[in-house]
């Protein structure tokens, strides 16, 4: 009873993993598209995901870490 109970738990979790993880993966291409389309409109090239958090953040005066 308690493996099964334990793999109930697992199971669950595991699903809920999955579901994050394709959620982070769906963001992250997000951001890269982002990325590509700040570069076309700034006439920036190669700016990565961090630069782009960092002007972002910035320009929308949220405080910079």
């Amino acid at each position: 009873m308690k493996v099964t109970d334990i793999l109930k738990r697992a199971s669950k979790a595991f699903t809920k993993y999955d579901r994050i993880k394709a959620e982070m993966m769906a963001l992250e291409r997000e951001l890269t598209s982002l990325c590509r389309e700040y570069d076309m409109a700034s006439g920036c090239r190669g700016t990565r995901v961090e630069s782009l958090r960092q002007r972002a953040d910035e320009r929308m005066g949220r405080k910079v870490a």
